[in-house]
Formats: C-alpha cells, structure tokens, sequence
C-alpha cells in the first residue's frame, strides 16, 4: 500500500518520458501565492484570424488570415505598419483631395493554442500602434491552463 501512495503521488507524464500540456507551457511552475499555473509568455502559440479597422472613405476594412503561421508581438506591428503604408498610399501626394485616415482602433482576432484546446480573443491597439486592450472570449478554458490577460500582455511586450 505505501508504495501504490508513492507511485500516485508521483507525476506520471514523468514516469513515461513526456509532459502535459499545462507543463508544456509553463514549465510546471506555480505562483507560490495563488497556487495558479504560471505561464511563460515565450510559449504561447498564437494565431492571428483577422485584423478590423476603419477608415474615413473605405469604412471597416478587414484583413483575413487564412492558415497563417504563428504570431509574436513584431507580427502584429508589421501589420499595423502595413495598414498605415497602404492607407497612406491610396493618398494623393499633392493633399488636393480628401486623405484617408483611420478614424477607428485596429483590432485584432485572435487564437491561442494550447494542447487541444483553442482560446479565442481580441487585442485592441489605437491608431498610432499603442496596445490598448486585450479581451478573452473564453475565459473558462484560459484558467484551465493559467492563461491570463496579464499573460496576453506579457507575450505583446
């Protein structure tokens, strides 16, 4: 009997050479205070599904992205420079007509995998590139796996 104690108290992805998926991502750590995984943003796998915004001629534009690879915190500022070259150049370089601007925030939607579960959320930056806001969507399935929105901002910093 003492010994079947010591082999459940054991952990047995261990035993068997693997890990889990919540040990994947966080390295198994825990914050000693909560007792909450915690999760190392360098590990998350995030995908971008679409990028809203809107302009003063063309209204809401949205930019899709079909398979696209993963995402890092550059990912989303090389889109938001590719939003502002193209609007910029649909402008006549001599001002005499009406310029595009953006007249919204940029927003971001987003999937974050982790093991077979998919979170979804949004990430808001305003016009001039600056986060502003980050929003999960399933927010059960993130504190399965210690996800946060604080652990969003990490990864986009």
């Amino acid at each position: 009997m003492i010994k079947l104690k010591s082999l459940l108290k054991e952990n047995p992805f261990d035993k068997l050479g693997g890990t889990s998926d919540a040990d994947r991502i966080t390295g198994g750590q825990r914050n000693p205070r909560t007792g909450n995984l915690m999760v190392d943003p360098k590990n998350l796998k995030v995908s971008i599904n679409r990028a809203d915004y809107d302009t003063n001629i063309s209204g809401i534009v949205s930019m899709t992205f079909q398979g696209s690879e993963l995402a890092d915190k550059d990912t989303f500022q090389d889109i938001i420079n590719d939003i502002k070259q193209d609007i910029e150049s649909q402008n006549d370089p001599t001002g005499a007509y009406d310029q595009t601007r953006l007249v919204s925030d940029i927003e971001f939607d987003c999937d974050l995998k982790v093991g077979s579960d998919t979170i979804n959320f949004t990430v808001v930056y305003e016009e001039d590139g600056d986060l502003k806001s980050v929003d999960i969507q399933d927010e059960a399935i993130a504190q399965k796996h210690g996800i946060t929105t604080d652990t969003i901002y990490n990864f986009l910093f």
